[in-house]
């Protein structure tokens, strides 16, 4: 009998639907949209395009490059306040592991602490002019 109640609690947790990341009860999951992004650990800032996938968005730069954050939260309130972590050259697994180059705290470049709070910080902001014409589809 436990071991039914084991399998039986395996395949709800597997068949269990994943949500995707959503603005106002609509899916934004598959659709590339223009966006300016903030990285915490540089301060810059730049021209990207944002896939989002699930509880992550992908991040693409004008220059080929591309990096996965993972979203604070699923459900976006604010399409130019999008908050997400990640470091650059890096995946996230799930949430606790990573793959991709490792990152080095100690090189001479790095000008923040590893303490800093804004250390793998993102925050994403949709071009209001296209994400308001993809919302109103």
């Amino acid at each position: 009998m436990k071991i039914l109640q084991l399998v039986l609690s395996a395949v709800f947790l597997l068949t269990t639907p994943t949500l995707g990341a959503e603005y106002r009860g609509k899916n934004l999951d598959g659709k590339k949209l223009a966006a300016t992004a903030y990285y915490g650990n540089t301060g810059g800032v730049y021209e990207v395009m944002v896939l989002f996938k699930e509880n992550q968005a992908v991040i693409y730069f004008d220059s080929g490059s591309q990096t996965t954050i993972q979203l604070n939260q699923r459900a976006i309130s604010d399409p130019n306040n999008i908050v997400g972590f990640g470091t650059l050259g890096q995946i996230p697994v799930n949430k606790v592991f990573r793959v991709g180059l490792v990152y080095n705290n100690d090189s001479p470049s790095n000008s923040q602490s590893p303490e800093s709070p804004l250390k793998d910080f993102w925050k994403i902001s949709l071009d209001k002019q296209e994400f308001n014409s993809f919302i109103q589809r």
